[in-house]
This record gives structure tokens, C-alpha cells and sequence, in this order.
């Protein structure tokens, strides 16, 4: 597995069988788009996002510095309701109590 992580991962992986032809990459993906025309490693030229996935929070709200796993698809802002908890029991609690409500985001 360290191996395959030094060469690029999956991503490179399914890349290097779709060339040598030992998939095939017609198949739709989750995407709607073909496996073969989905750009399975995004160039550094063009990236999903400029920096890393992984990201220090700071604020007044994130005493502490958490790291938050960011993968390119949430915009660069958010706007709206957010719900801080200061141990994963109150999240848990307001889980079960149906007091999230869609649209809101928690941490």
C-alpha cells in the first residue's frame, strides 16, 4: 500500500488501467459522466482547489485551532444558522432530539 500511495494513489492507479486498457472506463460513475471522461487527477495548472484539504480553523468560535477537512466542494463561504457544541454528547443529544434542522451546519 505504500507503494501505491508513492505513485499517486487510486486516482493513478485507475488512471494507468484505463490506459492499458484493462478497465473499461464507459461505464457511468456517480458523476453521470463516463469513468474515461471524468479528469481522474486534476493538474497542478488547474487544481479543485489552491490549497490542501485540510485546513486550521481561527476565530472566536474556534478556540483551539480544530482542523476542518475541506475537499474543494463547499464554496469559499458559508452563509447561515451554525451550531457550536463543546463535547460530542450535546451533538449527540441534539441529534437524537431532532434539533438540527437541514441547512444548518454544526461543529
Amino acid at each position: 500500500m505504500h507503494d501505491l500511495y508513492k505513485v499517486g494513489g487510486t486516482p493513478a492507479l485507475l488512471k494507468f488501467l484505463l490506459k492499458e486498457r484493462l478497465i473499461n472506463g464507459s461505464g457511468i460513475t456517480i458523476t453521470g459522466k463516463m469513468m474515461k471522461e471524468n479528469p481522474i487527477i486534476y493538474p497542478s495548472s488547474s487544481p479543485i482547489k489552491p490549497s490542501g484539504h485540510l485546513q486550521i480553523l481561527r476565530g472566536s468560535l474556534t478556540l483551539g485551532g480544530p482542523v476542518g477537512k475541506i475537499t474543494g466542494q463547499e464554496g469559499l463561504r458559508f452563509e447561515g444558522t451554525a451550531k457550536y457544541y463543546d463535547y460530542k454528547y450535546a451533538f449527540i443529544e441534539a441529534l437524537e432530539k431532532d434539533g438540527i434542522k437541514k441547512g444548518e451546519r454544526q461543529s
